[in-house]
């Protein structure tokens, strides 16, 4: 019994902090977008830009920069702070760089396997493109600034 007034009170309290809401802003706004360029390739609606990887915008880029400038607004040029920044270019990085080589390099496996009659595929896991890294970070800075500055 003692529990529940506790959890209750720290949902309230996640509820009313401005990180949360930047999050989760930004994580809603990208998928949408996600969902809506995914409509225009395809001429069908999906869930699928929900939990694929890939994709214009990058959502991790976006959640990452949301997450850093949220916590500008916060704490300034704090410690905290410069650990999310190192933290958001690790994620651009990856999303960037490594993630799309593995996509790459997963395409030519299969595209082998298949010429040596091997049955077995790869997952093909998806990166992003530099723009849509670019376009991931203006949206993670412009959902943060509205949430702090605006709302």
């Amino acid at each position: 019994m003692y529990l529940l007034p506790t959890v209750f009170e720290f949902a309230l309290a996640v509820f009313r902090e401005r990180i949360f809401w930047s999050l989760l802003g930004t994580y809603v706004l990208t998928h949408l977008i996600k969902a809506f360029v995914s409509f225009f390739h395809s001429h069908r609606w999906s869930l699928e830009p929900f939990w694929k990887t890939g994709g214009m915008p990058s959502s991790h880029t976006a959640i990452s920069v949301a997450l850093t400038t949220a916590i500008a607004f916060d704490t300034g040029p704090s410690p905290l702070f410069f650990v999310c920044v190192i933290f958001s270019l690790i994620v651009i990085r990856d999303s960037v760089g490594v993630r799309a080589s593995v996509g790459e390099q997963a395409k030519i496996l299969n595209k082998l396997s298949s010429k040596l009659k091997m049955h077995k595929k790869v997952a093909i896991v998806l990166g992003h493109t530099p723009f849509q890294a670019v376009v991931g970070f203006a949206i993670g800075v412009l959902v943060a600034v509205v949430v702090y500055v605006v709302v």
